[in-house]
């Protein structure tokens, strides 16, 4: 990573990771810069500002010796300015990264700091807690020590059923109110002595027969008969005829109308997802906070809407791009 200037501090971020199946994690991280911008560098040779937008680093297959193993796994390294350097004005705001992977499980949004005073001067961001999971992926984050333990643990428990489990005696002691005997021997409780119940839960448990469960809970008697009246029920077979629906259109099937593009919920929004990579965009066509994806190959930004938020995708990043506008060399 090229500096602004030579007393620029940088930090060296890596991240590595597998799948449980043993394959390399791969894909893409995304990290983007939450503090105030742009930053200042006031080299007093070449003063500077340095405009933030998101790094997208890929997410490559590499050969690492991990406890004495080795393995592939999915790595990157990239470097980046320091939150922490007195020389950066406007610096001291954190950093969060995005794992865009390819077979999910990702996680979004990790807040963390570029400490200029970290360990040699490294940060492994795989490490990091936080962030939320793709919805609908399960997601733990453990370290490979972490892992063998469970595994020990676990081949453990296999080996020898109930290992872990201490004496009877003691599981019983640790318990409050326990029966003095084990399983407690049969015994009977009248509806009296169950002191949350109410009048009426006493005299459904007490009550001889189901007329006399609905006298208690005041349902009566049903008379209930089957007719068409106010007070009658229809048969459980019953079909009602055409004209006994109600609030049916006046002609069937209904005569052709039409409806405002605002009457159909959502139906805008669908539209504007199906706009094609590439095409031009005009000021007015997207709402603001939209994003639009495009090919990095134009010859200039697509939209004037500053509220629009241009996505190029192609190997040769535009020099068209403003702030909150970013780059991606290969669709992620």
């Amino acid at each position: 990573m090229l500096q602004p200037s030579p007393d620029w501090n940088t930090v060296i971020c890596r991240w590595m990771g597998n799948h449980l199946d043993g394959s390399a994690a791969l894909g893409n991280l995304k990290v983007v810069y939450n503090g105030a911008g742009p930053l200042l560098d006031p080299d007093p040779t070449n003063p500077m500002s340095v405009f933030v937008n998101p790094l997208i680093v890929p997410i490559t297959t590499t050969t690492l010796l991990i406890d004495g193993e080795t393995r592939e796994v999915g790595f990157c390294q990239f470097e980046l300015p320091a939150s922490n350097d007195p020389d950066i004005v406007g610096g001291g705001g954190s950093y969060s990264f995005t794992e865009d992977l390819k077979k999910g499980g990702g996680r979004k949004d990790v807040p963390f700091i570029a400490d200029k005073d970290a360990p040699d001067g490294v940060i492994y961001l795989n490490t990091l807690a936080g962030g939320t999971p793709t919805p609908g992926e399960p997601l733990s984050v453990v370290t490979v020590q972490e892992f063998n333990e469970l595994t020990e643990r676990v081949n453990l428990l296999e080996d020898n059923p109930g290992a872990e489990l201490t004496s009877y005696t003691a599981q019983v002691e640790a318990l409050d109110d326990y029966p003095a005997a084990f399983p407690p021997g049969p015994h009977a409780h009248p509806a009296s002595q169950i002191s949350d119940a109410t009048t009426v839960g006493r005299d459904v448990l007490t009550a001889s027969s189901a007329t006399a469960a609905r006298t208690a809970i005041g349902a009566g008697t049903s008379n209930l008969q089957l007719g068409v009246g106010p007070t009658t029920a229809k048969a459980g077979d019953y079909t009602p005829t055409y004209d006994e629906i109600t609030g049916k259109p006046p002609v069937f099937p209904p005569a052709p109308h039409t409806h405002d593009i605002d009457d159909v919920d959502g139906l805008q929004t669908a539209l504007d997802g199906k706009m094609a990579a590439g095409a031009a965009v005009t000021y007015g066509q997207l709402p603001a906070g939209s994003t639009v994806t495009v090919s990095a190959s134009l010859a200039s930004r697509p939209t004037s809407d500053t509220d629009v938020v241009v996505q190029a995708v192609g190997p040769t990043e535009p020099a068209w791009l403003i702030n909150g506008d970013f780059w991606l060399e290969t669709p992620a």
